[in-house]
């Protein structure tokens, strides 16, 4: 039964994904892609496969806020303007409210709020300083 919940929790984020890929057509397979990454680096990490696995589905998940950005701004071709930078950048608050409200996923909502972070404090939504940043260290352990 556990593994059967879990296909269809990985299924509900695929499905999720999905509906990202088909607006945005120019990042379609990105979050793929990440969840790729993050599963084999955590793996060369030494993580444990449970932990592999959550890391896989943060970077599935990562971008889903995008999905509650203004129409035409994901679309749009061309250089975004400074307050349609700032807008796009809502992504993460967006990602983690969506993801919050999920019970199996409330735990990684705070990953997707700050995976624009950066060590230098310089990152977005809240510009942390490595300290500051709990999920390098300890969400996925």
């Amino acid at each position: 039964m556990n593994a059967r919940l879990e296909r269809a929790n990985l299924s509900f984020a695929k499905g999720l994904i999905a509906t990202l890929d088909a607006r945005d057509q120019y990042t379609a397979g990105h979050s793929a892609a990440v969840a790729v990454y993050a599963r084999d680096i955590a793996v060369r990490m030494g993580l444990d496969e449970e932990q592999s696995e959550l890391a896989h589905l943060c970077g599935l998940v990562h971008d889903i806020g995008k999905i509650g950005l203004p129409a035409g701004l994901l679309e749009k071709p061309g250089a975004l303007t400074l307050d349609e930078r700032r807008e796009m950048q809502r992504h993460s608050q967006i990602g983690e409210r969506i993801l919050a409200n999920v019970d199996t996923y409330a735990e990684i909502a705070s990953v997707v709020r700050h995976h624009h972070e950066r060590v230098d404090g310089q990152g977005y939504p809240d510009g942390l300083p490595e300290t500051e940043i709990l999920f390098c260290r300890a969400s996925l352990r």
